[in-house]
């Protein structure tokens, strides 16, 4: 009878992906699934600032945030005032990516028919 190999480091019974995340520590906790109050405050936002936030860099502001970056963390900002939880800018980034695509794929369906 063949008995499997031990891995090297680790314990033949725990899979490497467990031991990794007990190394790394607790596990985070999951932010709150967006409100319906949020996206359309997002909606609003970005609305208002596309040409900010598609634009190209202005001279002279390359070395700093770029003003995608400072929307971002602007409107990061914004959200929480609304008393909802605490939104990071990459939270926000996706979230605005997110409903582009679902306005965009809605957009392509309504053109077919």
């Amino acid at each position: 009878m063949l008995l499997p190999l031990p891995r090297k480091g680790g314990s033949p019974t725990m899979p490497p992906k467990r031991k990794k995340q007990e190394e790394e520590g607790p596990l985070r906790k999951k932010a709150p699934i967006f409100t319906e109050a949020e996206p359309s405050r997002l909606i609003a936002l970005y609305c208002e600032g596309r040409d900010r936030y598609h634009g190209r860099f202005r001279s002279g502001s390359r070395s700093g945030p770029s003003e995608r970056q400072s929307l971002l963390k602007e409107w990061a900002s914004d959200i929480p005032l609304m008393g909802l939880a605490h939104r990071t800018p990459e939270a926000i980034e996706e979230k605005i990516k997110n409903e582009v695509r679902r306005v965009q794929k809605f957009i392509r369906a309504e053109v077919r028919f």
